[in-house]
């Protein structure tokens, strides 16, 4: 999970509205509600209908917060991913292909700054991680969130008419900013995504995944 945004100011200047893009983007992947979401998930988890021995454990990490070899080390042993959009949905690729109960990917996906920077991502690189699992053979849903659930920091940036831009001194203020992922709608995902594992056997194939649905 996505908590905090690390890594200050930015070192190069680009123009205000790509700038001004890239920043949205950076603090709608936040979440907001992580607490929340954990506790919920904690709860959802032992009402799941699973094959006889299995059991379930939610681990909550900050991937950025990892050495690789210990990223590795934990997506190698996890059956499904839940995550907000960015590379750290790429480290699916160390999951445990071949094994029983694997492997899934529920990927959380905020609005961009307008609908023309929404459309553009979904159409771009909005599908390369759906790609990346289905070609991997792993079970995928995406939870896209409205508009509505993103609140973002003011006085971190802003555009001039000029194209320029100002960052505001570089702190964002002390109120709750990032977004609101719908907890409903993400354990309906993440279910179906377990049941299609443990009931339907889908994953753990690289090809069926592949030639039911190559492209989205």
């Amino acid at each position: 999970l996505r908590s905090s945004a690390d890594g200050g100011g930015t070192a190069a200047v680009v123009n205000g509205a790509a700038a001004a893009t890239a920043q949205h983007h950076l603090y709608a992947r936040l979440f907001r509600n992580q607490d929340d979401l954990v506790q919920q998930l904690q709860a959802f988890l032992p009402t799941l209908t699973l094959p006889t021995g299995t059991t379930t454990r939610l681990v909550v990490q900050d991937l950025a917060a990892l050495t690789f070899d210990d990223q590795v080390r934990l997506l190698s042993e996890s059956s499904v991913v839940v995550g907000m959009h960015g590379a750290g949905i790429a480290s699916s690729v160390h999951m445990p292909i071949g094994t029983a109960l694997c492997c899934g990917v529920v990927e959380i996906f905020p609005t961009m700054a307008s609908a023309a920077d929404t459309a553009a991502m979904a159409t771009t690189s909005g599908r390369g991680y759906a790609h990346l699992a289905r070609k991997l053979g792993h079970v995928y849903e995406r939870v896209d969130l409205p508009s509505t659930a993103t609140t973002l920091p003011t006085g971190l940036l802003s555009s001039s008419t000029d194209g320029s831009s100002s960052s505001g001194g570089g702190s964002a203020p002390a109120v709750a900013y990032g977004s609101e992922v719908p907890v409903a709608r993400l354990l309906e995902s993440l279910g179906r995504v377990i049941r299609r594992i443990t009931d339907g056997g889908e994953a753990s194939c690289l090809l069926p995944e592949v030639h039911r649905t190559p492209y989205l």
